[in-house]
This record gives structure tokens, sequence and C-alpha cells, in this order.
């Protein structure tokens, strides 16, 4: 990214605050050069001080910025509010005055379905921008791909432990189709020992940015590893024809783990949430569930109706009769109408 995209608006008076208000001072200055990158409902293109917006312009930021749930508008608040208000006691800008609209903001709802933005994704889209935000410097491009990868592959709805024992030749890139073989069984992460059932697997479709993360991951034999001191190491990764390896060390496994699958995951959100201010809580199997209710929702604008029998052949339901089928299905049916409310699919 370059410096630019990383400026703030009115830089002088926001590194001025940023040295009075050092306890937030890394979240405020984070946020400052993300309001100062929206292009659309940003400083820029309003043409003044987030501290004079209106009422309206908070809330046209806020909805850009996807800041929706109301955890996430509070927090936003508690942050920002002490910047407005030393901006206008101290006169920074001495044509405009105090107007209020920040203290309104807290009681305007901006979205009635804020806990789906928290624990759901609504796109393939999302989930670049995710990468992309906590990539913003550019680095790391092998663990960047990995990282990527691995959320793709969840939203396409793949198991953890069937990601795991992936193989570099398990995808046909010329076809553009992945196999996967099922996990009939595995121990606990301990001993790593696998059963998988080579007779049994499916098969999907997949899109060239999955083809391309997949070849780069495979090719891949060195990964940027964090020193704890801001910077990276490069360690050698593990000679195995599994896609996902661990880096070479005398007690690597030579299967990952499903607890480093889900701690590469938490290490995003949580990443994520420190560049930008907006908390997600996207769990493994959330991730699956919003990625098969993305694919409906192209089917459906295609023209599929979508029905109980529709709904439980995607999360592979059994059924005896037609009250179970309903009953199994009542609550996927309900969240995928509030799926598509919460992210504006219609």
């Amino acid at each position: 990214m370059n410096s630019e995209n990383r400026t703030m608006f009115n830089s002088p008076i926001k590194e001025k605050y940023l040295k009075i208000d050092v306890k937030n001072a890394k979240g405020l200055s984070n946020f400052f050069k993300r309001v100062y990158r929206c292009d659309e409902f940003g400083e820029r293109a309003v043409g003044k001080d987030i501290a004079d917006f209106a009422l309206e312009e908070w809330e046209s930021l806020i909805i850009a910025l996807n800041l929706r749930s109301e955890r996430s508008k509070a927090q936003f608040i508690g942050l920002i509010r002490p910047y407005v208000k030393w901006y206008h006691i101290s006169r920074q800008n001495k044509e405009t005055r105090y107007n209020g609209a920040i203290d309104k903001l807290s009681s305007v709802s901006i979205d009635s379905s804020d806990a789906f933005r928290m624990k759901m994704l609504g796109s393939k889209q999302q989930i670049s921008e995710i990468i992309s935000e906590v990539y913003d410097d550019g680095s790391c491009d092998v663990k960047r791909s990995r990282d990527e990868l691995l959320f793709l592959l969840l939203f396409l709805g793949i198991d953890t432990t069937e990601i795991c024992v992936l193989e570099k030749t398990d995808l046909d890139s010329r076809k553009k189709e992945l196999s996967v073989k099922w996990v009939a069984s595995r121990s606990n992460d301990k001993t790593m020992q696998v059963v998988v059932n080579d007779i049994e697997q499916r098969t999907y479709k997949v899109e060239s940015d999955i083809v391309a993360l997949w070849e780069k991951c495979s090719e891949a034999t060195e990964l940027e590893s964090a020193n704890g001191k801001g910077g990276y190491n490069i360690r050698e990764l593990q000679d195995t024809p599994y896609l996902f390896r661990n880096v070479e060390s005398a007690n690597a496994d030579k299967i990952v783990s499903t607890q480093s699958l889900r701690t590469i995951v938490d290490r995003i959100f949580n990443q994520y949430k420190d560049n930008t201010g907006i908390e997600l809580k996207v769990s493994i199997g959330n991730i699956k569930i919003s990625g098969i209710f993305y694919r409906m929702y192209l089917e459906e604008k295609e023209g599929q109706e979508i029905t109980n029998e529709y709904m439980a052949s995607k999360f592979n339901m059994s059924f005896a009769d037609r009250n179970e089928l309903v009953a199994k299905t009542r609550s996927y049916m309900i969240d995928y109408q509030n799926w598509k409310r919460a992210f504006g699919h219609k």
C-alpha cells in the first residue's frame, strides 16, 4: 500500500491529539487512516474533518466501514468521541462549532441484522477484504496465500479434518476440480493419526482464485513466521504431499492439526479487529454455513426455489417424513433469510 493511502486527513491536528490520548493512539491511528482510505464517504470525499461530520454523514460512513453491529458501533463511538470533543473544545477549526452528531449516533439504528454481520460472512469478496486488511503492507506472500486459501476452502464447505489431509495433487487445475476424501475418523491432534476413506470422495468445482492460491501454496518451500519483534523469520516447510504443512522442526507432526487451522482463523479475525476496530466472531462452522448460504443465494437469483427439501440437500440432512424435514430445516430457513437481509442480498 502506498504512503498516500496511509495518510490521515488533517494529519497535523490528528497527530497532535494522538500524543494526548496515548492509551488509544494505536487504535485511533488505524481508524483515522481507514477513514482516509474510504473513497465514497470518508473525509476526502466529504471534504472536512470527521469531527465536523453531520449525523447523516456519520451514518453513511459507519455503513461504508461495515461498523453495523451494535457492539462495533459502540466501540467506535467510544473511541472517536473524545477526539471530536477535543477538536471543538480546543477550537482546531475556528469556523465550526460542535454539532452533537456523535452523541445522537448511539441512538440511531443502523441495521436490524447486527448479530449476523458479526457472526457470519456475506461473500467471497468479504474474505478477500479481510485478508487484505490483515496483510495491508504487502508482506508475507506465502502466509497470506495460505490463510486466504484456508478461508476459501472453509467457505466452500470443507471440514477442517478434511483440509488437514488435502494433498497437493487433489486439485485438477485444468478442470478446476477439487477431490476431497472423506475422513472416516481421526484421533486427537496429539497423535495425528488419520483414517481416510479413499473410496468415498466428493468433487468440488472451484474458481480461478482457488487454483492460483493452491498452486502458490503447493510450490512453496518456505513460510514467513513471526519472530516476536514485529518482523518475520523465514522457516522451511516440511517436504510432505500435503497442501497445508508445518514448518520443519524436530517435534513437528507430518499432518497439521485442526487446532492449528483454528488458530489461523482466530489470528486473522484478531488482527482484523486490531487494524480496523471491527470485531467479527465468525466460527469455522459459520464460515462454512456462510458459504452454503452464499451459493444458495446465487442459485436463487437464477430461479432456484428455496424449499425445505432443497435446504436439507445443502446440509446433507436425512429425514423420515415431511414433519421431520420441516423440523430439521426450520432454523436454517430462518437463518438464511436473516443472512440475506444482513448482507443486503435481495
